[in-house]
């Protein structure tokens, strides 16, 4: 399978995953609108996700998710593009209107690591035994209740509609890295990799995306991937797990106002 197949299989994949996971989803002008008027804080959970072959601007994208978002008393706007010369094309524009853009770097799983991953530490964390562990995250990165109760509730949303599981490494009986695993039965995503920052350094997130691939692999799945942040050290750690780049993503998110 060449890179532009994976990209595509890829793709596909992940709107699946969103679809299901979406309570509504609204056609708008050059792709779809996905919401779960539940969890407004939750920026993943109500996006506009554009079309490959839109050919709207920047400015029109703008207006497209004032006006689609803004009707549902959202206060982000968030904008996801699968193609990346779109992604390209609409940047600049974007970020002189005030946008962040975040590119993403989406990498397939092609050869085991060059060293050896101990993963003995590491267990699925079942029947929401990984909420601790979030909610820990969750306070370090000062996130208010309200949308942290509210990421908790997207979680168990993603677990019922596309059972996604989470695998963490313990330390004293604590988890301290976990991540998460999609999949339907033939394509795997491994995501939210994260560790407690005291805990870093120590192999734990290589081992936890470890034990997900091998959890993939037992399971038959024949392509195995990662997105992550195309300016961030993570990328490099993936390298050396064995992920090679294939293409990129891009994510387009202007912030509620401070103080709302």
């Amino acid at each position: 399978m060449n890179r532009s197949a994976e990209m595509e299989r890829i793709a596909a994949f992940l709107r699946d995953i969103e679809d299901r996971a979406a309570q509504r989803i609204q056609p708008v002008h050059g792709g779809v609108a996905l919401f779960d008027d539940r969890i407004p804080n939750i920026w993943m959970a109500n996006q506009l996700r554009l079309d490959a072959t839109t050919d709207l601007t920047a400015a029109e994208v703008a207006a497209e998710a004032d006006r689609v978002q803004g009707s549902a008393s959202l206060r982000h706007r968030r904008v996801t593009v699968q193609d990346a010369a779109t992604g390209r094309r609409l940047a600049p524009d974007l970020r002189a209107r005030g946008w962040e853009i975040e590119r993403l770097v989406v990498m397939v799983r092609r050869q085991p690591p060059a060293l050896a991953i101990d993963t003995q530490s590491v267990r699925e964390l079942k029947d929401g035994s990984w909420k601790s562990f979030r909610r820990r995250t969750a306070e370090i990165d000062s996130m208010d209740p309200v949308t942290s109760g509210q990421m908790e509730r997207a979680i168990e949303t993603l677990v019922s509609t596309v059972g996604l599981r989470t695998f963490g490494a313990a330390v004293d009986g604590m988890v301290v890295s976990a991540c998460d695993l999609f999949s339907d039965g033939a394509t795997a995503q491994i995501e939210a990799v994260v560790t407690l920052e005291e805990y870093r350094n120590r192999g734990l997130a290589s081992a936890v995306v470890m034990a997900a691939v091998q959890e993939a692999l037992s399971m038959h799945h024949d392509l195995v991937f990662l997105v992550a942040n195309a300016d961030d050290w993570p990328r490099s750690l993936y390298k050396k797990l064995g992920f090679e780049e294939v293409g990129h993503l891009f994510e387009f998110l202007k912030r509620p106002p401070e103080g709302t």
